[in-house]
């Protein structure tokens, strides 16, 4: 089931934060100050979860299975919106993107590595290839506006 995150709910936020030490995915980081960092205490959780503008967990039966972010980078006069996705599998964030991206009409960028398991992925819910530097792609996904009933 995927549902947005409640950093207030200590479960919840336990449950993302062994996640996260667990589940390591190189995609998945805090920039501040162009300085990268993983997550890896409560207090960093916390500090992440802040600059955040959405939080989304795939919650299992008794685990969690994924966790997408909307995470806005500042820089110069530029502010920019980046997916971060971590999943233990190509299901939990097939959901975890659907939800997302349907939820959001904001222009959106991500950072995945070329051999990423879920680049496919982000191409196949809209995102195009914008620059490639090294090992990294920088995809964006433009506006999506609903469209109205007639």
């Amino acid at each position: 089931m995927v549902r947005r995150f409640n950093i207030n709910n200590k479960d919840q936020a336990g449950n993302l934060l062994e996640f996260l030490k667990t589940e390591y995915s190189p995609d998945f980081f805090h920039t501040e100050n162009n300085i990268r960092t993983y997550i890896e205490t409560e207090k960093m959780l916390r500090k992440f979860i802040k600059d955040c503008k959405e939080v989304w967990i795939q919650e299992g039966e008794t685990e969690l299975n994924g966790v997408i972010v909307i995470w806005t980078a500042k820089g110069g006069n530029v502010e920019r919106n980046y997916i971060k996705l971590a999943a233990k599998n190509f299901e939990a964030a097939d959901a975890l993107l659907s939800v997302l991206v349907w939820n959001s009409n904001e222009q959106l960028f991500t950072k995945i590595l070329k051999n990423n398991y879920f680049l496919n992925l982000f191409y196949r819910k809209g995102f195009k290839f914008l620059s490639g530097r090294g090992k990294q792609l920088l995809l964006k996904r433009d506006k999506f506006t609903h469209r109205k009933k007639r």
